[in-house]
């Protein structure tokens, strides 16, 4: 039953859910923002930050999937994640943010 309408469903929820717990934590903006609203997403979500192949890393390093293209981190979300990885995501980049910046003295 994964039909073209069904599978936009589900992306559309996991982009909202995404951005809805990405807003409940206080990120500094100067580090890592979103920039836009869901309903002018693509397929995935991406957050704006001059830290991103850095922060991708740190998020590989702690079992999260992520990409980055010059200062943007995208996270995709995917039919097979239920709402509690994509929140342990956004929980891991709290986390990545965090210690970063431990390490640059902030």
């Amino acid at each position: 039953d994964l039909n073209p309408d069904f599978l936009h469903d589900i992306n559309r929820h996991q982009l909202y859910l995404l951005a809805e717990e990405f807003r409940k934590f206080d990120f500094d903006p100067e580090v890592i923002s979103l920039t836009a609203d869901v309903e002018y997403l693509g397929g995935f979500i991406a957050f704006k930050s001059s830290e991103a192949q850095k922060l991708c890393e740190m998020m590989r390093d702690r079992g999260v999937h992520t990409d980055y293209r010059k200062g943007w981190l995208r996270m995709g979300p995917a039919p097979y994640l239920c709402d509690e990885q994509l929140s342990d995501g956004i929980h891991a980049l709290d986390e990545a943010v965090r210690e970063l910046k431990r390490l640059n003295g902030q």
